[in-house]
């Protein structure tokens, strides 16, 4: 039975098996699996959150650079969050990424290191060859964004949680893929500026994830960071779902989704 079957299956409504679908893609369609897992969330403790976050990040610390890419830099600020904590654990980290599969690592030092993690990231989830990877070609058409990646790396020592294991720096299920899962908290590495960054629709993508993830991770909390307000967030996932939706996950039998990313 796909997941959506299961989740809607929890609320005794008798349903037939859909197409195979990705997860991203579900969840921007706002439709019966958006809904299924919103229905997992109690509403008070999200709003409650969602109220937390935007009390707390009041303060952009890290502008964006005029003429920086912004996914570019989102992308290459998750794969420099996951350096600098493998790095404190002494583990092998790379390889095990969506970049690591398509390039070797960038023998070049400082912030365009990751430009170029990230610009791999992105031809590893495309079917054609998009790049050359020479840092002598890439200084001049990405130096905005390397600016920008340089800014918000800095703060790393004084955010970011020490490092535990099991570390993960790239957790993948068959319909998804995560930022970084660290000892039983699966994160999302957030570089915005948005004014209120927190929404019901990050939550339900966090919440989506443990559904999916059918115990392949022992997950129990969503760490939320937020690189240009400096800000970092670890929660339970029992501080936003409903009662017993926890025991539901673990204990109730759930085939695995065919979904690709």
């Amino acid at each position: 039975m796909p997941i959506i079957c299961w989740l809607l299956s929890l609320e005794g409504v008798e349903v037939t098996e859909p197409e195979t679908m990705s997860l991203t893609s579900e969840l921007a369609k706002k439709g019966e699996f958006y809904h299924a897992v919103l229905n997992l969330i109690d509403p008070k403790k999200a709003q409650i959150l969602i109220k937390e976050h935007q009390q707390k990040l009041s303060k952009l610390y890290f502008l964006p650079v005029p003429g920086t890419d912004y996914p570019l830099v989102g992308m290459a600020v998750i794969y420099a969050v996951r350096e600098f904590l493998a790095q404190k654990l002494q583990v092998r980290w790379f390889h095990e990424t969506a970049a690591g599969q398509v390039m070797d690592k960038p023998m070049i030092e400082g912030p365009a290191r990751y430009i170029l993690m990230a610009l791999g990231d992105t031809q590893a989830r495309s079917s054609r060859n998009l790049y050359v990877y020479s840092p002598k070609s890439l200084l001049p058409s990405y130096r905005e964004s390397i600016e920008d990646v340089a800014q918000i790396i800095s703060s790393f020592n004084v955010i970011l949680p020490e490092p535990e294991m099991p570390f993960i720096p790239n957790p993948c299920w068959r319909q998804a893929d995560g930022n970084l899962y660290m000892n039983g908290c699966l994160w999302d590495i957030r570089t915005t500026k948005q004014e209120f960054p927190l929404t019901m629709d990050n939550i339900v993508q966090q919440v989506a994830y443990i559904v999916v993830n059918q115990g392949k991770y022992p997950i129990d909390s969503m760490g939320i960071y937020y690189s240009r307000q400096q800000a970092y967030f670890q929660y339970p996932f029992t501080k936003l779902l409903k009662p017993g939706v926890i025991g539901q996950l673990e204990s109730s039998s759930r085939p695995i989704v065919d979904l690709k990313l």
